[in-house]
């Protein structure tokens, strides 16, 4: 259990890392006033503000992360067992099935709350626990924004992950149509490597833009929070996203 949860502990501290480097990114683009003066080296200074201000707070939640994963793992197992047995751990295994359930809910919020936390904390720049509240209450006071953005977002990244993987699988099966020394197994096997590892690496691709669109949404909700569009205070939103949106905004730079 001890390997388990390290090995999981650093799986998602790095995950983690690469999450909290884009936001910073994409943070700092937001809240730039001249869009141009955001050069290319803002990932690695964003890299460097993470290793220098916020690897504990990193690794807090990815180790809540982790947790959490290892004590669903160990319900899962036991309940596995539980299954097989007579049916006298009916009950037991219903309990157990159940508490899994529970966990695996709890672990798709940590993961949200941990996303938007590290967002917030490129923000901010606050601990974990403080960046979370934040984020929450931010969050939970725009619901219905929330909804909407998720939604739509996450329907478009699927139909072009589907689009890709689709376009990959007839580029495939074309290419190996006309080539005749592959047989009839090593056709099936091939499209079968094509079409898993065009997933894959077209999730990771878009994994970078689910990021983007999760903390430029989390940095509009603070802009609109903090700023109220007059002279003194400004909107620093883009122009190009205050007329998509219809606020009133500062001109364009």
């Amino acid at each position: 259990a001890v390997i388990t949860l390290m090995t999981l502990w650093i799986t998602e501290f790095f995950k983690a890392l690469e999450d909290i480097t884009l936001a910073g990114a994409f943070a700092e683009w937001y809240f730039t006033w001249d869009k141009s003066n955001v050069g290319n080296s803002s990932i690695v200074s964003s890299f460097v503000r993470v290793v220098r201000y916020h690897l504990g707070s990193v690794a807090l939640g990815s180790l809540i992360l982790a947790i959490v994963k290892v004590i669903r793992s160990v319900l899962e197992s036991i309940s596995d067992q539980l299954k097989d047995k007579t049916n006298d751990n009916k009950l037991s295994y219903f309990i157990t099935k159940c508490l899994s359930c529970c966990l695996w809910c709890l672990e798709k919020f940590i993961k949200m709350l941990n996303t938007n936390a590290f967002i917030m904390m490129s923000i901010r720049g606050k601990s974990f626990c403080k960046s979370a509240r934040l984020a929450l209450s931010l969050l939970m006071s725009n619901i219905v924004r929330v909804a909407v953005i998720n939604g739509v977002s996450k329907f478009i990244l699927l139909i072009m992950k589907f689009g890709i993987v689709t376009g990959m699988c007839f580029l495939g099966f074309h290419l190996l149509s006309t080539y005749d020394r592959v047989g009839t197994a090593g056709f099936y096997w091939i499209m079968i490597i094509i079409i898993i590892g065009s997933y894959y690496i077209c999730d990771a691709f878009f994994d970078v833009f689910e990021m983007a669109i999760d903390t430029i949404f989390l940095c509009f909700l603070e802009d609109l929070d903090e700023n109220d569009g007059t002279e003194d205070k400004p909107y620093l939103m883009s122009t190009s996203l205050s007329r998509l949106l219809h606020i009133k905004s500062r001109e364009s730079v």
